[in-house]
């Protein structure tokens, strides 16, 4: 029986290999299932159907819709908007395809949670909380609760937030 010289046989593997990827390229693997992206401004409208071209204007519509593995949603990062955000586990992602909450355009938009909590996050999965400024009435004016609270959730990420205004936690998990 007789062997091949290992330098002979890793020079064949190298070979080999780029002479497959020249011919026969490998496609970029991509997420089996894109959302859908909705997008908030304080000059949109609840009745429009919340795209960048018919954004919505309030927290309760987006509040209202059931959001899907994938969907993202935008809040103009010029703008406030008031009212409390919830979502739960009917507004679950998926390890591929997270639900992701934003902000578009100049600076983080602002969540006026008033003297609620701004953001609450309740038996949810994968969703991702990015560039958005939570703020409350303030503790010596009537707020008494968290700015963000995470409850009974999984693979919730959070980053870039600004969370001041409220009397108990900024970020409760």
């Amino acid at each position: 029986m007789k062997f091949i010289n290992s330098t002979h046989f890793f020079t064949i593997a190298v070979f080999l290999i780029a002479a497959f990827s020249c011919r026969h390229r490998m496609p970029i693997q991509q997420t089996p299932f894109k959302g859908n992206a909705y997008y908030l401004t304080s000059e949109g409208n609840d009745a429009a159907t919340g795209l960048k071209d018919q954004p919505w204007k309030s927290i309760e519509k987006l509040n209202g819709i059931r959001l899907k593995p994938g969907d993202t949603v935008f809040f103009d990062g010029s703008q406030t908007f008031r009212g409390s955000l919830l979502f739960d586990s009917a507004d679950a992602g998926t390890k591929e395809n997270p639900v992701i909450i934003t902000s578009f355009g100049n600076g983080n938009a602002i969540i006026n949670g008033g003297d609620l909590t701004a953001l609450t996050i309740n038996k949810a999965a994968y969703l991702k909380i990015h560039q958005l400024h939570f703020i409350g009435s303030g503790r010596k004016n009537g707020n008494t609760q968290d700015g963000v609270a995470i409850t009974n959730s999984r693979q919730i990420e959070v980053d870039s937030l600004n969370v001041s205004g409220f009397q108990k936690a900024g970020l409760r998990v």
